[in-house]
């Protein structure tokens, strides 16, 4: 998260310097022949907050950028360098963070709930929503246009970023011809980074500050994003990036200090001392023993966490190639698996949705989908217990809280993957004449629906329902909350989905149900596809008889609708034999509300729910 005002009370030593020119040249005082390595979910955040201040959008909710523009203007950063001679070596991305950083994880994410709930509270009634945004990415000299101008989190509104910002950004990435360069490590980035500047000697670009403290070398340094500038190299007077360089060794010797790290620490501690202050004090801790400032050392002197984490995937078989593959998310929870410290359980920080913090989270959508990909992970992690607990991170009504999810694995039953499969694969027949994103986007809202149906709940409107399949808005360009809350739970069942199917291409499972289900979820859609811009999709005609008659699972119109019934013998078509078939549903619901009813003590009024306390 950086450390406060450290970047401020270092910037007048920075030295401006050409590092990239379109000539090519190799002025001395320049850094255009020095390699770069680029802070990945600081190049993924950079690129939100300079859309977003440049949207012209009339609410904070309508600021938020299409995944499909933030991976385009990504790949478009890293031509505009590329074009004008900067050497980029790697673009680094976080895969696993330690244990040690749950507290910060958690404290970010109770600050976005935060945010989220003042501008709910702001907005009781909804939001002023633009039919679709400006093509930002497709002006003329777009490289051009951003770089310098400050990218401005003002108007945000206090949001908290796109919920899968990161994952988008290193997917479009991974999709161009700059895959090469992409690289998410069993670790930190920054980590990663701080340490390739120490052995190549080269320049860290980041937006984090916690790199100005890490130990780079005597050749390695770090730049900004938003110290980039565009403008002439004044050798060769040709196009040029021009940054703000801050090199470590030279600042530790113009300061009299042994090292950054002292002196972060004292800012970190206080952090209203002037920079004076901080270097008197950092001068007079010339060898530190306490307990403070070697925890707060410790997180930047070490990455032996990281590389414990990368040896694992060797061990169990699996290659990091392979496991790079996956989303951050995802990543993390496999490292976990593999690391064998199951007893406090498997933690995954579920991405924050924009979704309404009045109403149940919409993480509670498609659970059992989520549980599928876990069970597997952990299946394949060698000795482990029957049952894990894997604790899922999201907000519960008013705070961030645990949600623990016991995981049996020595069970082999895949009973209702099956079902799910057979549904999924019903509904891409069936639907097969609407786009791609269309048809997964149904597959996503039949887990959604099937969640009211189980929950008791009422389902949303036709209308809702087909506003949020299209991604589109009402005719007097307002967003309701619970049109937002309802796109919300559409979007973690597909990102749900999105966890099985990696899960399924990362492990392979040789059980023939599971291949299947791997075989069903192959056509999954990017990112970009699978939740599209606002209006992308205004023009797809959706019949939702079918996705309705999905939701009774015992109904002939499901079975109908899918094409999935059997064929019949002459006996089942009796009308005796119907009949019986009608009778054995009925008996067998009556069961079901039965056992349901059967947990609650005798001479409980079921209607006043005080009844269940012990008496006084």
């Amino acid at each position: 998260m950086g450390i406060p005002r450290l970047t401020a009370h270092l910037e007048p030593y920075f030295e401006t310097t050409v590092i990239g020119c379109q000539g090519n040249c190799r002025n001395p005082s320049s850094n255009s022949d020095q390699k770069i390595v680029i802070d990945g979910p600081g190049l993924a955040y950079y690129i939100y907050h300079t859309l977003v201040a440049r949207s012209g959008a009339v609410s904070a909710i309508d600021a938020l950028p299409s995944y499909q523009a933030l991976g385009e203007l990504a790949i478009d950063f890293i031509n505009g360098l590329r074009s004008r001679g900067v050497e980029i070596e790697c673009v680094y991305f976080d895969g696993y963070l330690p244990e040690a950083k749950r507290s910060t994880r958690l404290a970010r994410l109770e600050s976005y709930r935060k945010q989220l709930s003042a501008y709910h509270s702001r907005n009781l009634t909804g939001t002023r929503v633009r039919k679709s945004l400006p093509d930002l990415t497709r002006t003329s000299n777009s490289f051009a246009s951003f770089l310098g101008r400050s990218s401005s989190r003002a108007f945000s509104g206090g949001l908290p970023a796109a919920s899968f910002l990161v994952p988008a950004v290193i997917e479009s990435l991974r999709g161009s011809r700059y895959s090469n360069l992409i690289k998410l490590v069993p670790g930190e980035a920054d980590v990663f980074c701080a340490h390739y500047a120490r052995l190549q000697g080269c320049i860290v670009l980041t937006s984090d500050s916690d790199l100005l403290v890490y130990d780079l070398g005597d050749a390695g340094s770090v730049t900004f994003f938003d110290s980039l500038q565009f403008g002439e190299c004044p050798a060769c007077h040709e196009q040029a990036v021009i940054a703000k360089l801050c090199r470590p060794k030279n600042v530790c010797s113009r300061l009299g200090i042994k090292c950054l790290l002292d002196l972060g620490y004292e800012i970190k501690s206080d952090y209203t001392i002037s920079l004076s202050e901080a270097v008197g004090r950092a001068k007079r801790a010339s060898s530190r023993h306490d307990r403070d400032f070697l925890e707060f050392a410790k997180e930047y002197r070490s990455s032996k966490e990281a590389q414990s984490a990368s040896s694992l995937y060797h061990v169990s078989g699996k290659s990091w190639d392979t496991a790079a593959q996956l989303d951050p998310r995802l990543s993390e929870l496999v490292i976990q698996a593999l690391q064998g410290t199951h007893d406090a359980g498997l933690h995954i920080y579920m991405p924050f949705l924009i979704e309404d913090p009045t109403r149940a989270s919409a993480w509670e959508v498609a659970e059992n989908v989520r549980i599928l990909a876990y069970r597997l992970n952990l299946d394949r992690a060698g000795e482990v217990p029957d049952c894990i607990m894997v604790v899922e991170h999201y907000r519960r009504a008013s705070s961030i809280r645990p949600v623990e999810i016991c995981i049996h694995i020595s069970n082999g039953n895949f009973e209702d993957a099956a079902k799910t499969k057979e549904l999924l694969t019903g509904i891409q027949h069936r639907y097969s004449q609407n786009s791609r994103s269309v048809l997964w986007r149904l597959c996503g809202m039949l887990l959604v629906l099937q969640w009211y149906t189980d929950s008791g709940r009422t389902l949303p409107t036709n209308e809702a329902i087909l506003r949020t399949l299209r991604n589109s808005v009402q005719n007097n360009e307002w967003q309701s909350w619970p049109d937002i809350h309802f796109a919300a739970q559409l979007e973690a069942a597909l990102y749900s989905l999105r966890m099985l199917n990696q899960t399924l291409m990362f492990l392979r499972p040789q059980a023939p149900v599971l291949a299947d289900f791997s075989e069903t979820l192959l056509g999954l859609p990017a990112l970009a596809q699978l939740m599209p811009g606002r209006c992308a999709l205004e023009n797809e005609t959706i019949n939702l008889d079918i996705l309705k008659a999905c939701l009774d699972p015992d109904s002939e119109e499901k079975h109908i609708a899918l094409g999935t019934r059997p064929e019949r013998s002459i006996e089942d078509t009796k009308p005796e034999t119907i009949s019986k078939a009608k009778h054995a549903r009925k008996k067998r619901k009556k069961a079901q509300k039965k056992v349901a009813s059967s947990t609650i003590p005798q001479g409980v009024d079921t209607n006043n729910f005080y009844s269940i306390l012990p008496p006084s």
